[in-house]
Protein backbone atom coordinates (compact mmCIF):
# COMPACT_ATOMS: atom_id res chain seq x y z
CA UNK A 1 0.00 0.00 0.00
CA UNK A 2 1.58 3.29 -0.68
CA UNK A 3 1.70 6.19 1.32
CA UNK A 4 0.73 9.87 0.84
CA UNK A 5 4.14 11.84 0.45
CA UNK A 6 1.91 14.59 2.70
CA UNK A 7 0.88 14.16 6.07
CA UNK A 8 -2.12 13.02 7.47
CA UNK A 9 -3.66 15.84 9.68
CA UNK A 10 -3.30 13.48 12.89
CA UNK A 11 0.05 13.17 12.27
CA UNK A 12 3.16 15.20 13.36
CA UNK A 13 5.86 15.43 10.75
CA UNK A 14 8.16 13.34 13.05
CA UNK A 15 5.40 10.86 12.80
CA UNK A 16 5.24 11.01 9.68
CA UNK A 17 8.70 10.83 8.79
CA UNK A 18 8.93 7.47 11.38
CA UNK A 19 5.79 5.78 9.29
CA UNK A 20 7.37 6.45 6.18
CA UNK A 21 10.67 4.78 7.68
CA UNK A 22 8.75 1.95 9.13
CA UNK A 23 6.89 1.44 6.09
CA UNK A 24 10.56 1.41 4.03
CA UNK A 25 11.94 -1.16 6.49
CA UNK A 26 8.93 -3.42 6.58
CA UNK A 27 7.88 -2.34 10.62
CA UNK A 28 4.45 -3.95 11.35
CA UNK A 29 2.56 -0.28 12.10
CA UNK A 30 1.87 -2.23 15.68
CA UNK A 31 5.35 -2.13 16.65
CA UNK A 32 5.36 1.42 14.95
CA UNK A 33 2.96 2.52 17.35
CA UNK A 34 4.40 1.06 20.46
CA UNK A 35 7.70 2.66 19.82
CA UNK A 36 7.07 5.31 22.41
CA UNK A 37 5.35 3.24 25.48
CA UNK A 38 6.20 -0.14 27.20
CA UNK A 39 3.59 -3.26 27.78
CA UNK A 40 1.95 -3.57 30.66
CA UNK A 41 -0.04 -6.41 32.12
CA UNK A 42 -2.70 -5.88 35.27
CA UNK A 43 -3.75 -9.09 36.23
CA UNK A 44 -6.51 -8.85 39.36
CA UNK A 45 -6.33 -11.87 42.19
CA UNK A 46 -8.49 -12.28 45.02
CA UNK A 47 -6.16 -10.65 47.51
CA UNK A 48 -5.05 -7.95 45.12
CA UNK A 49 -3.25 -7.09 41.67
CA UNK A 50 -0.13 -7.91 40.09
CA UNK A 51 1.12 -5.50 37.41
CA UNK A 52 3.60 -6.85 35.31
CA UNK A 53 5.71 -4.32 32.84
CA UNK A 54 8.23 -5.05 29.96
CA UNK A 55 11.22 -2.83 30.73
CA UNK A 56 14.25 -4.74 28.73
CA UNK A 57 17.24 -2.57 29.64
CA UNK A 58 15.56 0.18 32.13
CA UNK A 59 17.47 0.49 35.39
CA UNK A 60 16.29 0.83 38.86
CA UNK A 61 17.36 4.63 39.25
CA UNK A 62 15.01 5.53 36.11
CA UNK A 63 11.57 4.24 37.55
CA UNK A 64 9.38 6.20 39.27
CA UNK A 65 6.26 4.35 41.07
CA UNK A 66 3.73 5.82 42.59
CA UNK A 67 -0.06 5.22 43.69
CA UNK A 68 -2.41 8.44 43.83
CA UNK A 69 -5.27 7.87 45.26
CA UNK A 70 -6.48 5.03 43.50
CA UNK A 71 -4.24 4.91 40.31
CA UNK A 72 -1.00 3.11 39.65
CA UNK A 73 1.73 5.05 37.89
CA UNK A 74 4.96 3.80 36.66
CA UNK A 75 7.11 6.21 34.66
CA UNK A 76 10.54 5.50 33.26
CA UNK A 77 12.86 8.31 32.29
CA UNK A 78 16.16 7.09 30.24
CA UNK A 79 18.62 10.18 29.40
CA UNK A 80 21.57 8.12 27.65
CA UNK A 81 24.29 10.04 26.06
CA UNK A 82 27.15 7.87 24.80
CA UNK A 83 30.67 9.27 25.17
CA UNK A 84 32.95 8.76 22.35
CA UNK A 85 36.38 9.66 22.31
CA UNK A 86 36.28 10.46 18.76
CA UNK A 87 35.72 13.88 17.66
CA UNK A 88 35.37 12.86 13.83
CA UNK A 89 32.71 10.38 14.16
CA UNK A 90 30.60 10.59 10.89
CA UNK A 91 27.09 8.91 12.85
CA UNK A 92 26.31 9.59 16.69
CA UNK A 93 22.88 9.02 18.38
CA UNK A 94 21.77 9.65 21.81
CA UNK A 95 18.64 8.24 23.43
CA UNK A 96 16.45 10.16 25.52
CA UNK A 97 13.55 8.77 26.13
CA UNK A 98 10.12 9.49 29.29
CA UNK A 99 7.26 7.69 29.42
CA UNK A 100 4.57 6.38 31.98
CA UNK A 101 1.88 4.27 32.14
CA UNK A 102 -0.94 4.15 34.80
CA UNK A 103 -4.22 1.63 35.87
CA UNK A 104 -6.61 2.41 38.02
CA UNK A 105 -7.11 -0.65 41.22
CA UNK A 106 -9.55 -0.30 43.41
CA UNK A 107 -9.68 -0.55 46.69
CA UNK A 108 -5.89 -0.69 46.43
CA UNK A 109 -3.40 -0.77 49.64
CA UNK A 110 -0.63 2.09 48.71
CA UNK A 111 1.03 0.85 52.40
CA UNK A 112 1.56 -2.33 51.20
CA UNK A 113 2.92 -2.39 47.76
CA UNK A 114 5.99 -4.12 46.78
CA UNK A 115 7.94 -3.55 43.38
CA UNK A 116 11.03 -5.81 41.36
CA UNK A 117 12.76 -5.39 38.66
CA UNK A 118 14.79 -8.50 37.54
CA UNK A 119 15.66 -9.06 34.23
CA UNK A 120 13.83 -6.25 32.90
CA UNK A 121 10.50 -6.74 34.13
CA UNK A 122 9.02 -5.17 36.73
CA UNK A 123 6.44 -6.51 38.82
CA UNK A 124 4.34 -4.94 41.12
CA UNK A 125 2.02 -6.42 43.64
CA UNK A 126 -0.84 -4.15 44.85
CA UNK A 127 -2.71 -5.71 47.59
CA UNK A 128 -6.71 -4.83 47.90
CA UNK A 129 -7.52 -3.11 51.24
CA UNK A 130 -9.32 -5.63 53.98
CA UNK A 131 -13.04 -4.96 53.12
CA UNK A 132 -14.70 -2.50 55.81
CA UNK A 133 -17.63 -3.51 57.40
CA UNK A 134 -20.46 -0.94 57.37
CA UNK A 135 -22.54 -2.81 59.61
CA UNK A 136 -22.63 -1.74 63.06
CA UNK A 137 -24.38 -3.76 66.01
CA UNK A 138 -26.37 -1.80 68.21
CA UNK A 139 -27.19 -3.09 71.65
CA UNK A 140 -30.53 -2.71 73.33
CA UNK A 141 -30.80 -0.50 76.46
Amino acid sequence: MARSIIPMAAESPVEFYNNMLDSFFGIPRQNAMARNTFRVDVEETENGYVVTADLPGVKKDELDIEMNEEKLIIAVKVDEEKEVEEKNYIHRERYRCSMARGAHLKDADPEAITAKLEDGVLTVVVPKKAPVSNVHKISLA
